[in-house]
């Protein structure tokens, strides 16, 4: 990867850190298209090879882009953690200002989700797909022009939780 100048090195930095965060070299192109050029065969090849020089000694990302949250939410052992980020990433988008670019804002409660799940016990379940498939969701979902409620507060343990079609009126910390 050549570096021309100092907007080429800060990028380089920011893709670093979403190969460190277990982002593929399909992630690299999806969240910086202008930085790899629109034609999509070259695109991947560019991102391909910025992905081999900068990633740790054992790649730990699958190419696999998509997640469909729909399917990611269908087993029962999914829901807990997939409530757990998109109530920290609801509470986040919330608070976001509208200038802001929204994959860096992703890139920042993703990782600050691992750093808190490392300082605890409990492993993080959700890789960069799957929580970027939760994002995704999270932000159409506040962003629709129909106004039903994303979270709901659950009348047995008064937790809240996020409302999921597969598993409606069933709150995931009753179970």
């Amino acid at each position: 990867m050549n570096l021309h100048n100092n907007k080429d090195f800060e990028i380089a930095g920011k893709l670093r850190r979403l190969i460190n965060l277990g982002g593929s070299f399909k992630d690299l192109y999806f969240f910086y298209p202008d930085f790899f050029g629109y034609s999509q065969t070259g695109a991947l090849a560019k991102a391909k090879r910025v992905y081999h020089d900068l990633r740790p000694d054992r790649p730990i990302a699958k190419p696999n882009r998509a997640v469909n949250f729909q399917v990611l939410v269908r087993p029962v052992k999914n829901i807990r953690p997939v409530t757990n980020f998109a109530l920290i990433v609801y509470s986040a988008i919330c608070d976001v200002k509208h200038d802001m670019d929204l994959k860096e804002v992703f890139v920042d409660i993703y990782e600050a989700w691992l750093t808190h799940h490392e300082e605890s016990t409990e492993s993080p379940v959700l890789n960069f797909q799957k929580a970027f498939a939760v994002y995704e969701y999270v932000v159409t979902a506040t962003q629709s022009k129909y106004n039903y409620s994303l979270i709901i507060d659950c009348e047995k343990c008064s937790s809240k939780y996020i409302f999921i079609d597969a598993h409606e009126g069933t709150c995931p910390y009753c179970r």
